[in-house]
């Protein structure tokens, strides 16, 4: 997420997305480092309750120029075909709202980083 002023109203401005090429010598953004943190994500096909537990990995990657202009949100996705090795990601829960349930066509997940993978504790990072 950035905060910025609106160029025209001058109020504060948040946002997941952050338009390349902005000049703002005032702008703020927030990075999530924690490897305690829990991120909602969305798999790139069904993930079923048998899923909870295991590691994925992200879907393959993805352009920078990909997502919403709009939204702010991002197209990637985490794969859902889940590794018994270890992977950057391991899903510790399920979304359950009018939009997502365990096991429909692209299930939102709960998943924390790998403590193994981040580079908090590896030299090498995810």
């Amino acid at each position: 997420m950035d905060v910025r002023i609106q160029t025209q109203t001058k109020q504060k401005l948040f946002s997941q997305y952050f338009p390349t090429g902005t000049v703002a010598s005032d702008a703020v953004a927030y990075v999530v480092d924690n490897p305690e943190t829990v991120f909602q994500v969305q798999a790139d096909a069904t993930m079923a309750q048998a899923t909870l537990g295991a590691n994925a990995p992200l879907a393959a990657v993805q352009s920078t120029s990909t997502g919403s202009t709009v939204t702010g949100n991002s197209t990637t996705a985490l794969d859902a075909t889940v590794a018994t090795t270890t992977q950057g990601f391991r899903v510790v829960g399920f979304v359950d709202s009018p939009n997502s349930q365990v096991g429909d066509a692209f299930t939102d997940v709960l998943v924390k980083f790998n403590i193994a993978q981040h580079s908090y504790t590896n030299a090498t990072g995810i």
